[in-house]
């Protein structure tokens, strides 16, 4: 570790974030670690951006840092999955760096996560590029910044994924964000349609209620087990009417799965 005096600048030290993941949360964090996704990361602060790097390091992600005043040179074969921008230290000079981004072919649709000085929970916008630019305030910690920015990858990836879906008799298209059920059109909103796509990503395979909420959720902060189960009800009766069969299984005390197989 480098940043010996991180808590002088506000934050956590790498050591600290570590004791406040559970073992489970820990390894969900980790479990991308072999793809060795690049993380850009700007600002003028060298104490938060040496704090930043080791954090994202020890999370499995390359890193490499971007500066203010030079050319990004983001290339097709040199893409970052997320660019981090400590807004605080940059300030006015935030807006200038986005631009630079979205105007780089490779750049326009990278996600960007802005670590401001304001309170409250992440959020997140589409740009004009239709890139997502989600924003968190550093405050919120360690944990909740290599968070953000995992889901940011995770999202990034699937949302690169162009190729059509199917499982059964139900297709899903990523370009045209259309969902079908043999012959009928089948309407679901955004997060009933990342519900989707990740049980089609993965056909029966068994997914708990934390790992649907990283993927249906990318952005946002924890989501209770009632509402995954809610959006799961909801994305049933859209698929599935009183003569067609039920294709979302739920395995009880684990979560659902997207099976023909039912118990």
């Amino acid at each position: 570790m480098r940043v010996s005096g991180a808590n002088a600048i506000g934050v956590h030290t790498v050591t600290a974030q570590r004791e406040m993941l559970t073992g489970q949360e820990a390894r969900k964090l980790k479990d991308d670690v072999a793809s060795r996704a690049t993380v850009a990361i700007g600002g003028t602060s060298n104490a938060y951006l040496n704090f930043l790097e080791d954090l994202l390091a020890a999370e499995g992600f390359a890193v490499r840092r971007i500066g203010p005043e030079s050319a990004l040179g983001i290339t097709e074969s040199d893409t970052p999955a997320v660019v981090t921008l400590d807004c605080e230290s940059l300030g006015k000079a935030t807006a200038d760096v986005l631009r630079r981004i979205r105007r780089e072919r490779a750049g326009a649709r990278i996600p960007v996560l802005l670590l401001t000085e304001q309170q409250g929970d992440l959020v997140s916008s589409v740009s004009a590029d239709g890139a997502l630019d989600h924003h968190l305030s550093k405050s919120a910690g360690p944990q909740a910044i290599a968070v953000a920015v995992r889901r940011a990858v995770r999202a990034a990836a699937a949302a690169w994924q162009g190729s059509p879906l199917n499982y059964a008799d139900v297709l899903l298209d990523p370009i045209s964000h259309s969902v079908r059920r043999g012959d009928r059109d089948v309407r679901l909103t955004p997060t009933e349609f990342r519900l989707l796509q990740h049980f089609l990503a993965n056909p029966e395979r068994v997914f708990t209620r934390d790992e649907l909420a990283e993927a249906a959720w990318p952005a946002k902060g924890p989501v209770g087990g009632r509402t995954i189960d809610v959006h799961v009800g909801r994305l049933r009766r859209a698929l599935c009417t009183t003569e067609e069969q039920n294709l979302i299984r739920t395995v009880h005390s684990i979560g659902y799965a997207l099976s023909t197989k039912q118990e």
